[in-house]
């Protein structure tokens, strides 16, 4: 079982605005990713931290392309 949850520190704020958006929108809604297009990036890490609380680490992975490997050592540093 998979125990690291993605959050503004260990993952949104190491990816692009985009893929921050894609994760809520394909999690969340069309409407909540709109929300958060003129945020900065510190403000919408943060809001997708709360918005995708929750979310498993391996649908993040599936999703964006990220190894087991990477968020192992995600988590592990987090």
């Amino acid at each position: 079982t998979e125990h690291w949850v993605p959050t503004a520190a260990n993952y949104f704020g190491q990816v692009t605005k985009a893929v921050i958006t894609q994760a809520v929108r394909e999690g969340v809604s069309d409407e909540e990713a709109a929300r958060l297009a003129d945020l900065k990036k510190p403000a919408m890490a943060e809001a997708a931290e709360r918005l995708l609380a929750g979310e498993s680490a391996r649908a993040i992975g599936r999703t964006y392309g990220v190894s087991h490997s990477t968020i192992t050592r995600l988590r592990d540093i987090a």
